[in-house]
């Protein structure tokens, strides 16, 4: 027997993952109650892209070890580092 043409998805929306469905010329939507018609598509929603942004606070910068006469360089490796941390 040849399995349902939407089978990968709708086993993972009843593991619970969050599903979208696109018909026609529609966009792709979200679908709390997905009617698995063969003709539209669906597709596991996609993970919204992590933001490139990160929020640093004035302790943050705060924190600079203070030099005589930093560089440039050495504030943004330090930024770069704060970073990478808040990104954890």
């Amino acid at each position: 027997m040849k399995p349902h043409k939407h089978a990968e998805v709708i086993h993972a929306w009843a593991d619970g993952a969050e599903v979208q469905v696109k018909w026609e010329s529609s966009g792709w939507q979200d679908s709390t109650e997905p009617a698995w018609f063969t003709e539209w598509e669906y597709r596991i929603k996609p993970a919204p892209p992590k933001s490139q942004w990160v929020e640093l606070t004035r302790d943050d910068v705060d924190s600079w070890p203070l030099l005589e006469s930093p560089t440039i360089y050495e504030f943004a490796k330090y930024i770069e580092q704060k970073v990478m941390e808040k990104n954890r």
